[in-house]
């Protein structure tokens, strides 16, 4: 899921400044997947995760060739510190309250499977776990997009500043389009290759994301480049943007579309394109109606607290359906138990984290 604050709007400005409808985005995609956990619908949990890629990928260019714009360089010591400070001690508390909830026996996970999932999810192996379906603990299950987010973290940044020193800032946007054809085609493949020869759980592979992640980071480098005109036009245009919600929301109302050969193939890559296409109509002026739902206080609570949402929701619907059974009440107790841990983790975890992240993780001066 992309949980970074929106970059730099201004030299002066703090990286962890927010922009309200962003926030919105990231609510909406998480709202799509609290839909799937609770409700079953499979469809809305591919769309918000999918939304959360587009968007990572987006915010994490944008502040990285800000950075290089500003310095000369990208300062990856920072960069992983800033990581490390949004992304892990709320994990890390989550995977502590987990254990001790296991430890008390009354949820049907065996401590010793409990651990073996905790260090998956700690290592960020746990898509890889699931999608080659060996050693994944079903409550922990929903740690593999932060796995895959990770691996982004890790190798977009050097592969960026390659980018950047051989092609230049103007020089981007073909080799990172060529990035997300061969993403799209990796995708493809692997799913070419889990038909023929191996039942692969081609859902959770980091190989099935990365065009989207570069769809983000594409989007970022038109909007830094001074090229934006046709975005603009676009996100004036209301027949686009709502075309674009329609198309995510259709998706994720979809039963049964997360297993079909025609979402891996030509779903993901309209998908997308609407998550790109949503974000220019908040991002640019002339969103309209659209940028004013995105910055409704709803969808920017749920996007402000939507990395503790994703972290809890799943885990704790589970734990109540195996204490107290499948019904839908169950589930909507379990999700009321995510919510208030969640408010409980960025009021008291991640939002100290955050502050600590402004202090050291801002890049160093360039010496002249």
């Amino acid at each position: 899921m992309g949980l970074e604050a929106h970059p730099f709007v201004s030299r002066a400005i703090s990286p962890s400044v927010r922009r309200p409808q962003l926030d919105g985005v990231r609510g909406l995609a998480i709202l799509l997947v609290l839909v799937a956990h609770v409700v079953g619908l499979n469809g809305a949990g591919l769309a918000g995760v999918l939304l959360f890629f587009v968007l990572s990928g987006y915010l994490i260019t944008s502040l990285l060739l800000r950075e290089h714009e500003d310095r000369g360089r990208l300062d990856f010591r920072a960069f992983f510190v800033r990581r490390g400070l949004r992304l892990l001690p709320a994990l890390v508390a989550f995977l502590v309250l987990y254990l001790v909830a296991v430890s008390t026996g009354r949820f049907g996970t065996s401590f010793k499977e409990a651990t073996r999932g905790v260090a998956l999810g700690l290592l960020y192996l746990t898509d890889f776990a699931l999608g080659l379906g060996r050693g994944w603990v079903p409550d922990l299950a929903h740690l593999w997009s932060l796995a895959v987010e990770e691996h982004f973290y890790l190798l977009w940044p050097v592969a960026l500043s390659m980018l950047l020193l051989r092609n230049g800032a103007r020089g981007l946007l073909r080799p990172v389009v060529l990035l997300i054809c061969l993403g799209a085609g990796l995708r493809v493949g692997s799913v070419a290759f889990a038909l023929l020869a191996h039942p692969l759980y081609i859902y959770a592979l980091p190989t099935t994301w990365i065009d989207s992640l570069l769809t983000g980071a594409v989007l970022a480098v038109i909007m830094r480049s001074g090229r934006a005109g046709a975005l603009r036009q676009l996100a004036g245009r209301p027949v686009v943007m709502w075309g674009a919600l329609g198309t995510v929301v259709l998706y994720a109302a979809w039963p049964g579309v997360d297993i079909t050969l025609f979402t891996y193939v030509l779903g993901m890559p309209l998908l997308n394109a609407a998550g790109a296409i949503l974000i220019c109509g908040v991002e640019l002026p002339g969103g309209g109606a659209l940028r004013r739902v995105a910055g409704s206080s709803g969808l920017r609570w749920l996007g402000i607290h939507s990395y503790g949402l994703y972290l809890y929701n799943s885990t704790c619907i589970m734990l109540a359906r195996h204490s107290l059974g499948h019904g839908l009440g169950n589930r909507f107790l379990g999700l009321g138990i995510a919510l208030a841990l969640a408010s409980l983790s960025y009021a008291f975890v991640e939002r100290p984290a955050l502050r600590l992240k402004d202090r050291w993780g801002r890049p160093t001066v360039r010496s002249s």
